[in-house]
């Protein structure tokens, strides 16, 4: 069993890691980064306390129930995503005497060996669980403690249990188009709506957890406002963050858009108008979070919003033109760029920071369109 689970670790382990390192900072950024600082953003008075200030904002987040539930909430995408990897990498024709060779062994050790591979793989969650011990230990209260580790147990064990389906009892090769491939595969595309369906067709999971991340943020700014005093500062920031979420969709879309779409360079259709379906695109893809805003905020706070919301993730998408390909170094831009957001709304220039963007947006993409190389596929 324990070779087995070293084998596995060895094989996918590092792997997936590599592969979701993406998804692991963007998460750890929003939760820490928009949690932490709504959460405790000027209720740290007492002088005494800002020589603990870490700690005293780390105890604020662990102990704040809705933080909890987008946590948990995020850990059931993190897990899903986990299965899906191991699910394609099976796939893969390096990996196909993996049906063979772990299927010869008993299930109960294999089940075993795939337990440990995910505990492997929970090593984020299995260090925010000792972050709740020390808050425990901190308040005698150990409710949180025992429910963090319920929660990881029972997604290890259903992890185990999916990829010991996966490779003894699944079928291969009797998958088929989902519906809304079929659906789509013979209308007329226009330019707007090809990264759209990018997403909706290639990309649910990713989407589906950048829509959850929306919905949380709303969750929490909503529980918020209540006691807030600059309510459009809860809204900016919001915003921001959701702008931020959408940048995990704009780097996988524009790989895909610079190794299959690459001809349109050479086309003759104007930069403007490429801008411009960009613009449409990326207004479809927020458009649940504006409706969203219209819906929670009054409307001059909703309207500024939507247009920091909007503005926001045409930079990150267009940040792709000035890091190509490599991923950490669109990171670095992104948050970059998520850092100055935050300092300008701090100091009340949503107007200005709204102009920037949209204007930094249009010059990165009129004076990089035509310098980018095909990304060879």
């Amino acid at each position: 069993m324990i070779i087995l689970a070293k084998a596995l670790v060895k094989v996918f382990g590092g792997k997936f890691y590599r592969v979701n390192s993406t998804f692991l900072l963007y998460a750890t950024i929003l939760l820490f980064g928009y949690g932490v600082f709504i959460k405790t953003a000027g209720h740290i008075h007492d002088a005494e306390q800002h020589r603990y200030l870490v700690f005293s904002m780390l105890l604020a987040f662990i102990q704040t129930p809705v933080f909890g539930i987008v946590v948990y909430t995020l850990w059931v995408f993190y897990t899903v995503k986990s299965w899906r990897f191991i699910w394609k990498e099976s796939l893969e024709p390096e990996h196909l005497f993996w049906r063979y060779s772990a299927s010869a062994l008993p299930r109960r050790t294999q089940f075993a060996a795939w337990f440990l591979y995910q505990l492997f793989i929970f090593i984020p969650l299995l260090i925010y669980w000792l972050l709740v011990g020390i808050y425990a230990v901190t308040i005698a209260e150990y409710g949180a403690f025992v429910l963090t580790a319920l929660v990881i147990l029972l997604l290890a064990l259903a992890s185990a249990a999916v990829y010991v389906y996966r490779f003894n009892t699944y079928v291969y090769g009797r998958g088929r188009p989902g519906w809304l491939f079929r659906l789509s595969r013979r209308w007329k595309k226009p330019l707007p709506a090809i990264p759209l369906l990018e997403v909706l067709l290639h990309r649910k999971a990713s989407f589906l957890l950048v829509k959850g991340l929306s919905a949380m943020l709303f969750a929490v700014s909503a529980s918020f406002l209540a006691d807030a005093d600059r309510q459009w500062l809860v809204a900016y920031t919001m915003v921001a963050s959701m702008a931020l979420a959408h940048s995990i969709l704009a780097y996988p879309v524009q790989l895909f858009l610079e190794r299959h779409l690459y001809f349109l360079q050479q086309l003759p259709i104007p930069r403007a108008t490429v801008y411009g379906a960009t613009v449409i695109s990326t207004l479809l893809l927020v458009l649940p979070e504006l409706i969203g805003l219209f819906v929670l905020f009054d409307s001059p706070i909703a309207v500024q919003g939507g247009l920091i919301l909007l503005s926001g993730a045409l930079v990150t998408q267009m940040a792709n033109y000035l890091s190509g390909p490599a991923a950490w170094v669109y990171i670095r831009y992104t948050f970059a760029w998520y850092i100055v957001t935050m300092i300008l709304l701090l100091y009340a220039h949503s107007e200005l920071l709204i102009a920037m963007q949209f204007t930094l947006s249009y010059i990165v993409f009129h004076v990089c369109y035509f310098r980018r190389k095909a990304i060879p596929v």
